[in-house]
């Protein structure tokens, strides 16, 4: 009986393990992030969006605003450390305008920074905080 014990203690230990070291480095972004502009520069950009970041159940990255029903988000990559994706606000049918992301996810997985660029050409440095 003893044996067992150990063996069933050991054997659990080895699974708690091997699926900490296997998770899906994805999973760290699901959540709400709140954009924070204009890091270390002036920026005329005074609001900021809440996206909604989830994986479906074929482990695809989905993303939407949660206060902006008029952006749209696709062509999202996400190769681990670095997530980027591109922005479209739908407010003006006669408009299409873009704004592309590309994000480094911090260690403790509380932050994303990078920059983005719009189909303006207007760049600027952006920080995404995880609030959920």
């Amino acid at each position: 009986m003893k044996y067992l014990t150990k063996t069933f203690c050991l054997l659990f230990m080895v699974a708690t393990l091997l699926s900490s070291c296997t998770s899906d480095p994805k999973q760290k972004l699901v959540g709400k992030w709140a954009e924070h502009w204009g890091i270390g520069t002036e920026t005329d950009i005074q609001y900021v969006d809440t996206i909604q970041i989830q994986l479906t159940t074929d482990d695809n990255i989905i993303m939407s605003c949660v206060n902006n029903k008029t952006l749209q988000y696709d062509n999202i990559i996400f190769d681990g450390n670095e997530l980027s994706f591109r922005m479209e606000n739908i407010s003006d049918p006669n408009e299409k305008f873009y704004v592309y992301y590309k994000l480094k996810v911090q260690k403790n997985g509380n932050w994303m920074d990078g920059s983005i660029e719009n189909s303006r050409n207007k760049k600027n440095n952006i920080k995404l905080e995880k609030v959920k």
